[in-house]
Protein backbone atom coordinates (compact mmCIF):
# COMPACT_ATOMS: atom_id res chain seq x y z
CA UNK A 1 0.00 0.00 0.00
CA UNK A 2 2.69 2.53 0.59
CA UNK A 3 4.18 1.74 -2.30
CA UNK A 4 1.27 2.41 -4.29
CA UNK A 5 0.57 6.18 -2.88
CA UNK A 6 3.82 6.61 -3.15
CA UNK A 7 3.15 6.32 -7.08
CA UNK A 8 -0.06 8.00 -7.17
CA UNK A 9 1.48 10.88 -5.97
CA UNK A 10 4.42 10.78 -8.25
CA UNK A 11 1.85 10.61 -11.24
CA UNK A 12 -0.16 13.54 -10.05
CA UNK A 13 2.84 15.74 -10.42
CA UNK A 14 2.06 15.33 -13.92
CA UNK A 15 -1.24 13.85 -14.46
CA UNK A 16 -4.96 13.64 -13.14
CA UNK A 17 -5.35 10.41 -11.31
CA UNK A 18 -8.39 8.33 -10.88
CA UNK A 19 -8.43 6.01 -7.90
CA UNK A 20 -11.62 3.88 -7.27
CA UNK A 21 -12.26 3.06 -4.17
CA UNK A 22 -15.36 0.80 -2.20
CA UNK A 23 -17.39 2.77 -0.59
CA UNK A 24 -16.28 5.88 1.09
CA UNK A 25 -12.91 6.56 0.59
CA UNK A 26 -12.66 8.50 4.02
CA UNK A 27 -14.08 6.30 6.03
CA UNK A 28 -11.40 3.74 7.10
CA UNK A 29 -10.38 3.92 3.38
CA UNK A 30 -7.31 4.73 1.11
CA UNK A 31 -8.42 8.16 0.98
CA UNK A 32 -6.90 9.52 3.82
CA UNK A 33 -3.83 7.66 2.94
CA UNK A 34 -4.30 10.04 -0.49
CA UNK A 35 -5.42 12.95 0.86
CA UNK A 36 -1.76 13.00 3.37
CA UNK A 37 0.51 12.36 0.50
CA UNK A 38 -0.83 14.46 -1.98
CA UNK A 39 -2.50 17.45 0.29
CA UNK A 40 -6.52 17.66 0.43
CA UNK A 41 -6.30 20.70 -1.71
CA UNK A 42 -5.49 18.15 -4.79
CA UNK A 43 -7.85 15.81 -4.31
CA UNK A 44 -11.49 15.45 -4.84
CA UNK A 45 -13.36 13.22 -2.82
CA UNK A 46 -16.78 11.55 -4.07
CA UNK A 47 -18.33 9.25 -1.77
CA UNK A 48 -20.70 6.15 -2.44
CA UNK A 49 -22.73 4.65 0.56
CA UNK A 50 -19.99 3.10 3.08
CA UNK A 51 -20.67 -0.76 3.93
CA UNK A 52 -21.48 -0.17 6.94
CA UNK A 53 -24.57 2.14 5.56
CA UNK A 54 -25.26 -1.09 3.48
CA UNK A 55 -25.24 -3.61 6.57
CA UNK A 56 -28.07 -1.12 8.49
CA UNK A 57 -29.99 -0.99 5.42
CA UNK A 58 -30.27 -4.83 4.85
CA UNK A 59 -30.81 -5.74 8.70
CA UNK A 60 -33.37 -2.43 9.10
CA UNK A 61 -32.14 -0.95 11.80
CA UNK A 62 -31.55 2.59 12.13
CA UNK A 63 -27.19 3.58 12.44
CA UNK A 64 -27.26 7.39 13.80
CA UNK A 65 -26.42 5.92 17.37
CA UNK A 66 -24.52 3.59 16.33
CA UNK A 67 -20.74 3.27 17.07
CA UNK A 68 -18.14 1.85 14.33
CA UNK A 69 -14.79 0.44 15.30
CA UNK A 70 -12.23 -1.24 12.89
CA UNK A 71 -10.57 -4.65 13.80
CA UNK A 72 -9.15 -4.61 10.43
CA UNK A 73 -4.97 -5.16 10.89
CA UNK A 74 -5.46 -4.58 14.36
CA UNK A 75 -5.45 -5.89 17.84
CA UNK A 76 -8.61 -6.62 19.62
CA UNK A 77 -7.41 -5.45 22.97
CA UNK A 78 -9.86 -3.39 24.22
CA UNK A 79 -12.50 -3.90 22.21
CA UNK A 80 -14.30 -5.15 25.32
CA UNK A 81 -13.54 -2.32 26.98
CA UNK A 82 -15.31 -0.11 24.69
CA UNK A 83 -17.95 -2.16 24.62
CA UNK A 84 -19.41 -1.31 28.04
CA UNK A 85 -20.08 2.36 26.80
CA UNK A 86 -22.00 0.81 23.74
CA UNK A 87 -25.17 -0.95 23.02
CA UNK A 88 -24.74 -0.88 18.94
CA UNK A 89 -22.13 -1.34 17.04
CA UNK A 90 -20.47 -2.31 13.34
CA UNK A 91 -17.68 -3.66 13.29
CA UNK A 92 -14.48 -4.11 10.34
CA UNK A 93 -13.05 -7.75 10.59
CA UNK A 94 -9.87 -9.29 9.04
CA UNK A 95 -8.65 -12.95 8.86
CA UNK A 96 -7.43 -13.05 12.46
CA UNK A 97 -10.34 -11.17 13.89
CA UNK A 98 -12.98 -12.56 11.77
CA UNK A 99 -16.61 -12.59 13.41
CA UNK A 100 -16.39 -16.32 14.49
CA UNK A 101 -13.16 -14.76 17.03
CA UNK A 102 -14.71 -11.81 17.79
CA UNK A 103 -17.82 -13.84 19.27
CA UNK A 104 -15.29 -16.78 21.10
CA UNK A 105 -13.36 -12.95 22.33
CA UNK A 106 -16.79 -11.90 23.62
CA UNK A 107 -17.89 -15.03 25.09
CA UNK A 108 -14.39 -15.13 27.06
CA UNK A 109 -15.72 -11.90 29.53
CA UNK A 110 -19.10 -13.23 29.77
CA UNK A 111 -20.02 -10.91 27.76
CA UNK A 112 -22.90 -13.07 25.60
CA UNK A 113 -25.87 -10.17 25.62
CA UNK A 114 -25.93 -8.79 21.83
CA UNK A 115 -27.18 -9.86 18.64
CA UNK A 116 -25.02 -10.07 15.93
CA UNK A 117 -25.48 -9.88 12.17
CA UNK A 118 -22.91 -10.70 9.66
CA UNK A 119 -23.54 -9.29 6.79
CA UNK A 120 -21.39 -10.52 3.51
CA UNK A 121 -20.41 -9.64 0.24
CA UNK A 122 -22.49 -6.33 0.33
CA UNK A 123 -23.63 -5.35 -2.88
CA UNK A 124 -22.41 -8.42 -4.46
CA UNK A 125 -24.22 -11.50 -6.28
CA UNK A 126 -22.62 -13.91 -3.04
CA UNK A 127 -24.67 -11.00 -0.68
CA UNK A 128 -25.50 -12.72 2.80
CA UNK A 129 -26.88 -11.64 5.58
CA UNK A 130 -27.57 -13.42 8.75
CA UNK A 131 -28.25 -13.36 12.14
CA UNK A 132 -26.76 -15.29 15.23
CA UNK A 133 -26.06 -15.50 19.00
CA UNK A 134 -22.83 -15.19 19.93
CA UNK A 135 -23.09 -18.91 20.83
CA UNK A 136 -23.76 -20.00 17.28
CA UNK A 137 -21.45 -17.44 15.51
CA UNK A 138 -18.59 -18.83 17.67
CA UNK A 139 -19.27 -21.97 16.13
CA UNK A 140 -19.61 -21.02 12.82
CA UNK A 141 -17.42 -22.27 10.03
CA UNK A 142 -17.48 -20.56 6.53
CA UNK A 143 -18.36 -17.08 6.69
CA UNK A 144 -16.75 -14.94 4.13
CA UNK A 145 -13.72 -12.71 4.65
CA UNK A 146 -15.36 -9.55 3.32
CA UNK A 147 -18.30 -8.81 5.78
CA UNK A 148 -19.23 -6.76 8.48
CA UNK A 149 -20.41 -7.90 11.98
CA UNK A 150 -22.60 -5.87 13.45
CA UNK A 151 -23.71 -6.27 17.30
CA UNK A 152 -26.80 -5.33 18.82
CA UNK A 153 -27.54 -5.28 22.53
CA UNK A 154 -30.11 -7.49 23.77
CA UNK A 155 -31.12 -5.25 26.63
CA UNK A 156 -33.65 -2.53 26.31
CA UNK A 157 -33.44 -1.31 29.55
CA UNK A 158 -29.24 -1.31 29.46
CA UNK A 159 -27.27 1.54 31.09
CA UNK A 160 -23.97 2.53 30.47
CA UNK A 161 -21.78 2.51 33.18
CA UNK A 162 -20.98 5.84 35.46
CA UNK A 163 -18.28 8.49 33.79
CA UNK A 164 -16.58 7.93 37.33
CA UNK A 165 -15.93 4.20 38.66
CA UNK A 166 -17.80 3.13 41.43
CA UNK A 167 -17.05 -0.33 42.22
CA UNK A 168 -17.53 -1.62 45.80
CA UNK A 169 -14.79 -4.00 46.70
CA UNK A 170 -17.11 -7.08 47.20
CA UNK A 171 -16.92 -7.46 43.66
CA UNK A 172 -13.03 -7.71 42.97
CA UNK A 173 -11.36 -10.90 43.61
CA UNK A 174 -9.08 -10.11 46.60
CA UNK A 175 -6.25 -11.89 48.78
CA UNK A 176 -7.41 -12.98 51.98
CA UNK A 177 -6.29 -12.69 54.86
CA UNK A 178 -3.60 -10.73 53.57
CA UNK A 179 -5.77 -7.84 54.82
CA UNK A 180 -7.35 -8.27 51.06
CA UNK A 181 -4.65 -5.85 49.38
CA UNK A 182 -7.53 -3.86 47.07
CA UNK A 183 -7.87 0.00 47.70
CA UNK A 184 -10.88 1.12 49.53
CA UNK A 185 -13.35 2.53 47.23
CA UNK A 186 -13.06 6.66 48.50
CA UNK A 187 -9.42 5.93 48.20
CA UNK A 188 -9.70 4.88 44.68
CA UNK A 189 -12.10 7.37 43.35
CA UNK A 190 -9.80 10.47 44.76
CA UNK A 191 -6.70 8.94 43.77
CA UNK A 192 -8.40 8.03 39.77
CA UNK A 193 -9.64 12.27 39.73
CA UNK A 194 -5.93 13.47 41.22
CA UNK A 195 -4.77 11.07 38.07
CA UNK A 196 -6.45 13.65 35.04
CA UNK A 197 -6.89 10.27 32.97
CA UNK A 198 -7.98 10.66 29.39
CA UNK A 199 -9.91 8.64 27.09
CA UNK A 200 -6.68 7.65 25.15
CA UNK A 201 -4.46 7.89 28.32
CA UNK A 202 -1.20 5.15 29.09
CA UNK A 203 -1.29 4.29 32.81
CA UNK A 204 1.18 2.91 35.09
CA UNK A 205 -0.11 1.10 38.28
CA UNK A 206 2.74 0.12 40.49
CA UNK A 207 2.26 -2.19 42.81
CA UNK A 208 -0.98 -2.85 41.50
CA UNK A 209 -2.65 -5.58 43.70
CA UNK A 210 -5.80 -6.59 42.92
CA UNK A 211 -5.48 -4.51 40.08
CA UNK A 212 -8.42 -1.98 40.94
CA UNK A 213 -6.68 0.97 40.39
CA UNK A 214 -5.61 -0.07 36.99
CA UNK A 215 -8.72 -1.15 35.88
CA UNK A 216 -11.44 1.80 36.90
CA UNK A 217 -8.40 3.91 35.26
CA UNK A 218 -8.85 1.99 31.84
CA UNK A 219 -12.53 1.94 32.45
CA UNK A 220 -12.19 5.69 31.69
CA UNK A 221 -9.30 5.50 29.21
CA UNK A 222 -11.28 3.35 27.10
CA UNK A 223 -8.45 3.83 23.93
CA UNK A 224 -6.08 3.76 26.51
CA UNK A 225 -4.06 0.95 27.58
CA UNK A 226 -3.39 0.69 31.49
CA UNK A 227 -0.42 -1.45 32.83
CA UNK A 228 -0.76 -3.18 35.83
CA UNK A 229 2.82 -4.12 37.44
CA UNK A 230 2.98 -6.51 40.47
CA UNK A 231 5.32 -9.33 41.88
CA UNK A 232 3.08 -11.39 43.93
CA UNK A 233 2.52 -14.23 42.36
CA UNK A 234 -0.84 -14.91 43.58
CA UNK A 235 -1.73 -10.98 43.33
CA UNK A 236 -0.83 -11.21 39.75
CA UNK A 237 -3.92 -14.22 39.01
CA UNK A 238 -6.24 -12.21 41.11
CA UNK A 239 -5.97 -8.77 38.93
CA UNK A 240 -6.43 -11.28 36.06
CA UNK A 241 -9.02 -12.52 37.63
CA UNK A 242 -10.76 -8.91 38.02
CA UNK A 243 -9.91 -8.06 34.36
CA UNK A 244 -12.22 -10.51 33.79
CA UNK A 245 -14.75 -9.89 36.27
CA UNK A 246 -14.83 -6.14 34.99
CA UNK A 247 -14.11 -6.81 31.30
CA UNK A 248 -11.30 -4.12 31.16
CA UNK A 249 -9.36 -6.03 28.15
CA UNK A 250 -7.32 -2.91 27.80
CA UNK A 251 -5.42 -4.13 31.10
CA UNK A 252 -1.97 -4.92 30.37
CA UNK A 253 -0.87 -7.15 33.46
CA UNK A 254 3.41 -7.16 34.06
CA UNK A 255 4.62 -10.00 36.17
CA UNK A 256 7.61 -8.10 37.44
CA UNK A 257 9.28 -6.05 40.25
CA UNK A 258 9.85 -2.03 39.73
CA UNK A 259 11.13 -0.17 39.16
CA UNK A 260 13.13 -2.57 37.05
CA UNK A 261 10.41 -3.27 34.42
CA UNK A 262 9.65 0.32 34.39
CA UNK A 263 12.34 1.14 31.65
CA UNK A 264 10.14 -1.36 29.21
CA UNK A 265 7.01 0.34 29.20
CA UNK A 266 5.48 2.69 26.89
CA UNK A 267 5.98 6.06 28.26
CA UNK A 268 2.96 6.85 30.43
CA UNK A 269 0.40 10.06 30.99
CA UNK A 270 -0.87 8.83 34.21
CA UNK A 271 1.41 7.11 37.09
CA UNK A 272 -0.34 5.78 39.99
CA UNK A 273 1.97 3.60 42.80
CA UNK A 274 0.47 1.84 45.67
CA UNK A 275 3.28 -0.21 46.70
CA UNK A 276 6.69 0.31 46.37
CA UNK A 277 8.33 -3.09 48.13
CA UNK A 278 11.29 -0.48 49.55
CA UNK A 279 12.05 0.72 46.63
CA UNK A 280 10.37 4.53 46.14
CA UNK A 281 12.62 6.83 45.55
CA UNK A 282 14.11 4.79 41.65
CA UNK A 283 10.82 4.47 41.80
CA UNK A 284 9.91 8.48 41.62
CA UNK A 285 13.15 8.86 39.43
CA UNK A 286 12.33 6.99 36.78
CA UNK A 287 8.68 7.45 36.54
CA UNK A 288 9.27 11.47 36.74
CA UNK A 289 11.71 10.93 33.64
CA UNK A 290 9.04 8.89 31.64
CA UNK A 291 5.98 10.44 32.08
CA UNK A 292 4.60 12.47 29.63
CA UNK A 293 4.62 16.13 30.07
CA UNK A 294 1.50 17.63 32.05
CA UNK A 295 1.34 14.10 33.39
CA UNK A 296 0.49 12.94 36.72
CA UNK A 297 1.56 10.81 39.39
CA UNK A 298 -0.29 9.66 42.51
CA UNK A 299 1.25 7.91 45.45
CA UNK A 300 -0.93 6.01 48.49
CA UNK A 301 1.02 6.22 51.37
CA UNK A 302 -0.50 4.12 54.39
CA UNK A 303 2.01 5.39 57.30
CA UNK A 304 4.02 8.50 58.39
CA UNK A 305 6.80 6.79 57.39
CA UNK A 306 5.95 6.52 54.22
CA UNK A 307 4.85 9.78 53.62
CA UNK A 308 8.75 11.11 54.91
CA UNK A 309 10.30 8.79 52.43
CA UNK A 310 8.10 10.35 49.47
CA UNK A 311 8.80 13.54 50.75
CA UNK A 312 12.33 13.08 50.72
CA UNK A 313 12.59 11.10 47.46
CA UNK A 314 10.91 13.84 45.80
CA UNK A 315 13.26 16.83 47.59
CA UNK A 316 15.76 14.57 46.82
Amino acid sequence: MTQTIKRIAELSLEHTICVLASGDPLFFGIGNLIRKKVGPEYVDFIPAPSSVQHAFAKIGIPWDDAEVLSLHGRSSKGLITKLQFLNKVALFTDKINHPKEIASYLLSFNESEWTAFVCENLGGEKERIRKFDLKSLSEEEGIDPLNVLVLIRNSVNWKPPTVVPNVSEENYSKRVPKKGLITKKEVRILSIAFLNIREDSVIWDIGAGSGSIAIEAAQIAKNGKSYAIEIDPEGIEICKQNILLQKTDNVHVISGKAPEVLEKLPDPDCIFVGGSNGDIYEIIRISLNKLSPLGSLVINAVTIDNVSQIYQSFKN
